[in-house]
């Protein structure tokens, strides 16, 4: 599947820590947001949910 980083090169502001929320698409198309948890999740992982 094909994805954009819109963020991708952006630096966080001084002071502040990455998000630890996922996006992850579903087979049939569908979105849905996702408290990482601690993982350090990439770009295409596969995951459970």
């Amino acid at each position: 599947m094909d994805s954009f980083d819109w963020l991708a090169g952006m630096e966080l502001p001084a002071g502040q820590k990455p998000f630890d929320i996922a996006e992850v698409r579903f087979k049939n198309g569908r979105k849905s947001f996702f408290r990482g948890g601690g993982l350090e999740l990439m770009v295409a992982d596969v995951v459970a949910v």
